[in-house]
């Protein structure tokens, strides 16, 4: 009897165990199906969006830029130089374009501070520029392929090449020299930013700024068709600076031919006769 309700069990679990495997593998066949469904749509997809003529990056006519590559935030850069950078793209999808290694290479154009760079669908790519804002004139010194040359210099201590011409209401900054690491244009810069932000409104009147020595500053105005040296330390830019203006008249007669001033005394302006500051000059030069 016991024999007969075990043949009978074992009857009754087989078939189930059957459906199961049944079941796994109609499951494993459906998801192998899909996924081969998928892979196809996939390459299909990507087949059109490379080839179909929709999705073209227009080749641009001779002379002119890509009627398809928009370029938006330029003012002081070269629209050439970013628009080279697609010259590989052109006549391709604008699915193929590497939006990373375009930005990547952006960035290394010395105006351009962030940029981005995405597809706007059916065959337009759009580049946004955010550019460098410059703070000053520098004078470059010469190189073996370059002479002396006017340069610009941001707040980041980046040097820019002038690229269009472009007039800046800046300062010429000096004491910056190749040896300087970028660190270091860049606190002399910030000197120089704070200066003309303490000395404003009279910033308007100086023309040059030397950091030769970040922690005492010297600027050059022009006043009433006279170039004249103030020697400001690093405080109080403004009141020093005006306080000069208010005695001006009366130091140009008691010394005429002075045109060097200390000011970091605050009871008194001390004329510095040039041989002295020569010298003292050629110290600071030899520190260095």
């Amino acid at each position: 009897m016991a024999a007969k309700a075990e043949s009978v069990k074992m009857e009754e679990t087989q078939p189930a165990s059957w459906r199961d495997v049944t079941r796994f593998m109609a499951l494993t066949l459906g998801i192998c199906f899909l996924f081969l469904a998928l892979a196809w749509m996939w390459s299909e997809t990507t087949h059109f969006l490379m080839q179909d003529a929709r999705f073209l990056l227009a080749v641009p006519e001779l002379g002119e830029q890509s009627k398809g590559l928009v370029i938006e935030g330029v003012r002081n850069s070269s629209r050439n130089a970013i628009s080279s950078l697609f010259a590989d793209d052109y006549g391709r999808s604008i699915y193929r374009v590497p939006i990373a290694e375009r930005r990547r290479r952006l960035l290394g154009l010395n105006w351009i501070e962030d940029a981005r760079v995405s597809r706007v669908w059916p065959d337009q790519v759009h580049v946004e520029i955010m550019e460098r804002k410059p703070a000053a004139f520098l004078q470059v010194p010469a190189s073996a392929d370059r002479p002396e040359h006017p340069a610009l210099i941001d707040a980041d201590g980046v040097i820019m090449e002038q690229e269009i011409p472009s007039r800046f209401p800046l300062p010429v900054l000096t004491g910056i020299t190749a040896k300087h690491t970028q660190e270091e244009r860049k606190l002399r810069v910030h000197k120089l930013m704070k200066l003309m932000e303490d000395a404003s409104p009279q910033a308007a009147k100086i023309s040059e700024v030397d950091v030769t020595d970040p922690d005492n500053i010297r600027v050059m105005m022009e006043l009433k068709d006279r170039a004249v040296t103030l020697i400001l330390g690093d405080r109080h830019y403004r009141q020093r600076i005006e306080g000069f203006l208010a005695y001006f008249e009366d130091v140009t007669k008691r010394a005429p031919e002075a045109s060097i001033f200390d000011l970091r005394l605050e009871d008194r302006i001390t004329v510095v006769p040039v041989s002295i500051d020569q010298e003292e000059s050629k110290e600071a030069s030899s520190v260095q």
